[in-house]
Parts: C-alpha cells; sequence; structure tokens
C-alpha cells in the first residue's frame, strides 16, 4: 500500500504544477477621471428662490464630447468661514451621484421660504474625489427680503 502511495505521490505533484495558477492576474481597466465644470444661476438669492447648480462633463485636449465613465459622488458644502450655513437651505443634499453615461446634472438647493433674519455671505463648494472640477468654489449671498 506505501508502495502504491509513493509512486502516485510524485505524479500528483506534477499534475499540479502544470496545472497550477495562471501567471498574470487579469483585472479591469480603471474608468478615467473626466473634467468636470460646476456653474450655478445667480450670486444672489433671497428667501424662496432656488440656487441652480449644473455639473457638465467637459470637452477632452481634443475637443471630443466626453461623458462619464462610471458613477461617482459629488459633495456640496456650504461654509461662511468655518461656520456650516448649510441650514439656510431646504432640504440641503450633501451628497449626489452622477451618474455613468451622463453629461450633465442639476442639483436644485431651494432657499428657505421663511425665518431668515439679514444675509449670509458664503463659499458654496462642490467636491468629486479623483475629479478636477472648475469652478468648484462660488461665492453667493443669501439673505431675507430685505437686504438684497
Amino acid at each position: 500500500m506505501k508502495n502504491i502511495l509513493y509512486r502516485m505521490l510524485p505524479i500528483c505533484l506534477f499534475t499540479i504544477g502544470l496545472t497550477g495558477c495562471e501567471d498574470e492576474t487579469k483585472y479591469r481597466p480603471l474608468p478615467e477621471a473626466v473634467p468636470l465644470t460646476m456653474s450655478i444661476n445667480e450670486k444672489a438669492f433671497v428667501m424662496g428662490e432656488n440656487l441652480k447648480v449644473n455639473i457638465n462633463v467637459d470637452v477632452d485636449a481634443d475637443g471630443n464630447e466626453m461623458v462619464a465613465n462610471e458613477d461617482f459622488d459629488i459633495y456640496f458644502t456650504a461654509k461662511a468661514g468655518t461656520e456650516d450655513v448649510s441650514g439656510v437651505f431646504e432640504p440641503f443634499s450633501g451628497i449626489v451621484t452622477f451618474p455613468k453615461g451622463e453629461k450633465q446634472i442639476q442639483v436644485d438647493f431651494p432657499v428657505k421660504k421663511s425665518g431668515l433674519t439679514g444675509s449670509t455671505a458664503m463659499e458654496f463648494v462642490a467636491f468629486a474625489r479623483g475629479y478636477k472640477m472648475a469652478h468648484s468654489s462660488q461665492a453667493i449671498k443669501v439673505s431675507d427680503y430685505y437686504r438684497i
């Protein structure tokens, strides 16, 4: 019995060695980042108005139209200095997903219809990890009806 096992062992090891692992691990290519541009509809808003943010995919260096190669998240913040002032918008969408295959999305940020007193100057910022975004920071002013 031992002789049979000892004769089979080299044959099994030889077979495993021939059918072993592939030399190359194959991965799908990573999607390329596309250049983005953020634009807004106005610089000053009063209660009840809507801030409309457009995120567009730019053309490439050769002038060819491009689309998003993957779904990715865009993060929005509204700050006056170090203070978070996103409470002037109702509701405030802090994260929006840019869908694969799209050239443009529009996100609405409605300003509260009541309860604001005075004016608030802020930096409205959009950020997408791994993507370059032109005009990603915009200075805007939100106020009540009397101080615009």
